[in-house]
Order: C-alpha cells, then structure tokens, then sequence
C-alpha cells in the first residue's frame, strides 16, 4: 500500500491550474483567429429537438478562405463546470 498525503484545498487548486495552463490564451489564437472568420452563435436542441431537451448554445468557426457552403468547421460546445476547493477559496 502507499502512504500518501492528505490533498489540501490549496494543492488541489494548484494541481487544477497546472492541467488547465494549456487552455490560456496562448501564441496559437492569434493565429487561428486569423484563419477563421468571426464565429456564428448558434443554439441548438430545445423541446423542437426532445420534449425533455435544454437548449444549449455552441459557436461554428469556419475558415476565411473556404466557401461559405459544402466546407467542414469546427462546432464548439462549451463543457460542465466543476468546482475545486472549499467555502474557505471564495
């Protein structure tokens, strides 16, 4: 069996900063905001989509030199949320 330490709230926020550095802005944005052009807001689902449906928004991103249609994009859904530490790390 291993010992291990007790995981503080201050070392659990630590640890969630270091695995989430990669999603601050970075020198790669600039170049890809470059490429595409202003992502269009869409919201999808609903009850049109299910009676029990949540309609939920996501952004298509196309790039600046494809034809508006017949081309591939990317669809951003943004995630869950998650909460780390305690009442005490307002």
């Amino acid at each position: 069996m291993f010992a291990t330490k007790p995981i503080t709230d201050l070392s659990l926020i630590q640890k969630y900063r270091e695995s989430t550095s990669a999603l601050i802005p970075n020198q790669y944005f600039a170049e890809f905001n470059a490429q595409t052009i202003e992502p269009q807001r869409l919201i999808l689902g609903g009850s049109s989509f299910h009676p029990d449906a949540q309609e939920m928004v996501c952004y298509l991103h196309k790039r600046r030199d494809s034809p508006q249609t017949g081309n591939s994009a990317l669809v951003y859904f943004r995630g869950g949320g998650c909460v780390y530490g305690s009442a005490e790390h307002r």
